[in-house]
């Protein structure tokens, strides 16, 4: 009878054992699963781009993607991948022409680990890979269970600043637009102040066939769209539909609709000269609807834009 309780006695203090290093864990790891939470408390009056990414629409397509992309020591477990994927990683940018600079606040709805995300983060060196972004001092933060930001700041210069303020005279628009939701990757430019194309001539995104910078060429054209957007889906294992809707300003002449079109179809043949380079396609067409200009593409052979080990390993034994 004795030896009973003192089984019965072992085992209980097993089990409370195995609780508090649960408990412990999660505490420093955040192994359960957290809440999910919308980034709208993120979106400022000034923002005029927001990025969204998430990860788990889609994701049978993509957990199918990474096994015939990868090699076979490189796979993932589907069963970790899908538990430890964030709900939603946002990347929302507000320009301000008082203070000559953009707010930029990365938003992650993470799942499981936070804090090891945010250690990881914090470790990389985000100052080289991304120079063009003044990070805060902290860091990536921990503003709650289930919630890290990173924010940071990019000048405005004087060039991208005399651009705005010459070619977008009017009231500034009402409000930030708001993403549609139901993506798996959704990209929304507000241009209706010219708040879009502070933001990427600011990033020098706005690049001519030579590779060059340069935001005059494009002015011009961005002064008569109020808006962008942008999504991605996975429609297969290897394969996704990228759909993009540009609205110009109410008051454009007839044909610059059809002029926006036709710099977007360049833009198209050189993505699709890229991707044919990787051995991926690219197929689909825009057209004009009213005063907006309607896009949809297909990607296929989506593999084929993940490095191969062997190649990965002499670029890295390169640049070394």
């Amino acid at each position: 009878m004795n030896k009973r309780w003192v089984v019965v006695g072992i085992v209980a203090l097993l089990v409370v054992m195995g609780v508090i290093a649960v408990v412990t864990a999660d505490r420093k790891y955040c192994v359960f699963r957290s809440p999910e939470f919308s980034h709208a408390p993120y979106v400022i009056p000034d923002t005029r781009v927001q990025i969204a990414v998430w990860p788990g629409r889609g994701q049978e397509a993509l957990m199918a993607f990474l096994q015939t992309a990868l090699p076979e020591k490189q796979r993932p477990s589907p069963w970790v991948v899908k538990r430890l994927l964030p709900h939603e990683a946002a990347v929302f940018l507000a320009p301000n022409l008082q203070t000559q600079s953009i707010a930029v606040t990365t938003f992650v709805n993470e799942q499981r680990l936070g804090p090891v995300i945010r250690d990881a983060v914090n470790e990389a060196n985000l100052a080289r890979s991304l120079p063009a972004i003044r990070w805060s001092r902290e860091g990536m933060v921990a503003e709650k269970r289930g919630i890290l930001t990173l924010r940071g700041e990019v000048p405005i210069d004087a060039h991208t600043l005399e651009l705005t303020q010459t070619h977008w005279t009017d009231a500034p628009a009402a409000g930030p637009l708001s993403l549609e939701g139901g993506h798996a990757i959704e990209v929304a430019l507000d241009n209706r102040d010219g708040g879009a194309f502070t933001v990427l001539s600011a990033l020098e995104l706005l690049k001519v066939s030579n590779g060059e910078s340069n935001p005059d060429f494009y002015v011009g054209m961005l002064a008569n769209v109020s808006w962008m957007r942008l999504s991605a889906d996975f429609t297969g294992t290897n394969e996704a539909l990228v759909k993009l809707h540009i609205e110009c300003r109410p008051d454009v002449e007839p044909g610059t609709p059809g002029s926006v079109q036709f710099v977007v179809d360049m833009g198209v043949n050189e993505g699709k000269k890229a991707l044919e380079a990787k051995g991926a396609t690219l197929a689909g067409a825009s057209r004009v609807e009213g005063n907006a200009v309607i896009g949809e593409c297909t990607i296929t052979g989506l593999e084929k834009l993940i490095p191969a080990e062997e190649t990965a390993v002499s670029a890295g034994a390169a640049a070394d």
